[in-house]
């Protein structure tokens, strides 16, 4: 199914042909218009896209206002930001309006295929029933102390109430697997996304059994093998993780800001944020929780302890 798609533009001609040609190089975008930011709102009202793509040249400011605006209005549709370069001030405040990806001019070309392939798969977790499973994203901005240690806990609580599954997304430091003790086979490093039926069979088979009610997806064991894992990967492992598993608990590393932590968290039913009961703590998890407005976000005070297993 192809995503209907509006550009919003107020940059050059050549600006707006560029973005046009990129639009309808991708098989699964239909470029219904192109408009300008004044009239984005009526457009939108008669069009009706699934995608919006705003380019934020030649105001930046006015055209995150802009993304505000049609995000408060119209809080079912996906949103696109682009801009000439990846400015990390703007692409902080777009992603905290809700934007779906942000998109650079230096890099556009690559990277979208795989942010077009993350709006489908998001919507498609989002037509799913809700008999289908949960996902818990469990994040701590400070390291050491406990965030890992409660998460396989409450995974493996969960598992008396149905399958329970644990995706160790903290590529660089995950320990889910020493603190159950297990030895995996296979990581998220050794996935072959060209693997031509990538299901709930293949999924299973790359996991590490704990028991018969938890499963774990093993951090890759080498540093090295991070760069290969991709944010739409990641949604990929999720999505079809939801069908098969009653829960499935994610382990997320400390920058929110990796493109493969917001992957999790476009998909993500709850979020659970744990800090320290200190002033410095809260405030950091409560800057990081920002960008969470749109879904369930519980706070935890979590103190050292010793890491246990299940």
């Amino acid at each position: 199914m192809k995503l209907t798609t509006l550009l919003v533009c107020d940059a050059g001609l050549d600006k707006r042909q560029t973005i046009e040609d990129l639009i309808h190089s991708q098989p699964s975008l239909a470029l219904v218009s192109t408009v300008s930011g004044s009239m984005a709102r009526e457009q939108i009202g008669s069009l009706h896209p699934k995608l919006v793509w705003i380019e934020l040249s030649p105001a930046p400011v006015r055209g995150l206002s802009l993304l505000a605006e049609l995000r408060e209005t119209f809080p079912q549709l996906y949103f696109f930001v682009s801009y000439e370069v990846p400015d990390p001030e703007l692409i902080r405040t777009a992603y905290r309006l809700g934007a779906s990806d942000f998109l650079d001019a230096e890099r556009w070309r690559t990277d979208l295929p795989a942010a077009v392939q993350s709006i489908q798969l998001k919507h498609q977790s989002e037509s799913v029933s809700t008999a289908a499973g949960k996902v818990v994203a469990l994040f701590s901005p400070t390291g050491g102390i406990g965030a890992t240690t409660i998460c396989t806990n409450l995974a493996g609580y969960l598992g008396k109430y149905g399958e329970a599954c644990i995706v160790d997304l903290d590529l660089q430091f995950g320990m889910v697997s020493h603190y159950l003790n297990l030895e995996p086979s296979f990581s998220l490093s050794t996935i072959d996304f060209s693997h031509t039926n990538f299901d709930a069979t293949y999924l299973r088979n790359l996991m590490t059994r704990y028991d018969d009610k938890l499963s774990i997806l093993a951090a890759p064991p080498e540093l090295e093998d991070i760069g290969d894992i991709y944010a739409a990967q990641v949604q990929e492992i999720l999505y079809t993780a939801k069908q098969e598993f009653r829960f499935t608990c994610v382990d997320l590393p400390k920058n929110l800001l990796d493109e493969r932590a917001i992957a999790t968290l476009d998909l993500a039913d709850h979020v659970l944020v744990l800090t320290e009961y200190n002033w410095a703590s809260i405030l950091n998890a409560a800057q990081s929780q920002k960008r969470q407005t749109a879904r369930p976000v519980r706070f935890a005070n979590a103190r050292r302890s010793a890491p246990a297993a299940v």
